[in-house]
């Protein structure tokens, strides 16, 4: 049972953010209500009331690897269209799958303090690990629960910050893919591209203070046994249980530990 102090805490954390002018997006299809349900409930554990994109699912791939991938991509040029309009100063967008670890109602503040004084343009709140390239190239600690890779490809953008200065910038590049003959792939490919590009150092969150819930893929929905389990409201809950408590385990290491064993991996990965 979680104290009534705690819960005060955690419960003021979205509502801090939004004075210090953060402003949180969240994506759902318009046809899967008991996944907006879940998205409202999970933000809403850390305080937070996100203005809603209801997204409708394309009738054709138009040009993308899938229908689902052309969904997502335009479900995020909302989002970020919708934060420039607001006049956010910091836009999260998160998607409808996102698992916030209670790290961040520990670390959100003191990354607004840091963030206040340095100029940048994203930052990933959220991430896969191991299914990230990046996950195998060095980084350094540059701020509190902040570090920057020396990579450029990360994979998950269910949970990340963008800074109001770049919001131009990344609207053009998003926008620029849809022209003829343009790149389109999916938002955590144009983010990556978004930093090679422009030769910026990602910088991440570590540790990592948001995960991807175990549900079936909107981009690339599979029929498994793991999907047709995921299917299932109570399999989906006794699945997310278990993961949930695995990943807030994991988010009490110390950044010094986390930091020191990303650094070994990625040595090893270069010595191999």
């Amino acid at each position: 049972m979680v104290g009534t102090g705690e819960r005060d805490t955690t419960a003021s954390t979205g509502a801090q953010l939004e004075r210090l002018g953060w402003r949180f997006y969240g994506i759902c299809l318009e046809d899967q209500p008991r996944r907006r349900a879940y998205l409202e409930a999970e933000l809403a554990r850390h305080g937070i009331q996100p203005r809603l994109h209801h997204a409708v699912r394309p009738t054709d791939a138009g040009g993308f690897p899938t229908i689902g991938y052309r969904g997502c991509f335009e479900s995020h040029l909302a989002c970020l269209h919708m934060a420039r309009e607001d006049g956010a100063r910091i836009a999260v967008i998160a998607e409808d799958d996102v698992m916030v670890m209670s790290a961040f109602d520990r670390s959100a503040v003191a990354i607004d303090r840091w963030l206040g004084e340095r100029d940048w343009s994203v930052l990933y709140l959220g991430y896969l690990e191991d299914q990230s390239p990046a996950w195998h190239e060095p980084v350094r600690s540059v701020g509190p629960y902040v570090v920057e890779s020396s990579g450029w490809h990360i994979q998950g953008c269910h949970f990340y910050a963008v800074n109001h200065t770049a919001l131009d910038a990344l609207i053009a590049n998003f926008e620029e893919r849809l022209a003829p003959g343009g790149h389109r792939i999916s938002p955590d490919g144009v983010v990556s591209e978004f930093h090679r590009d422009g030769g910026i150092r990602p910088l991440m969150c570590v540790p990592n203070l948001a995960h991807q819930a175990p549900r079936v893929s909107s981009k690339s929905p599979t029929d498994t046994l793991k999907g047709r389990i995921l299917d299932v409201p109570a399999g989906a809950a006794l699945v997310e249980q278990v993961k949930r408590a695995q990943r807030e385990r994991r988010s009490r290491r110390p950044m010094s530990a986390v930091v020191s064993e990303w650094n070994r991996r990625a040595a090893d990965r270069t010595r191999a």
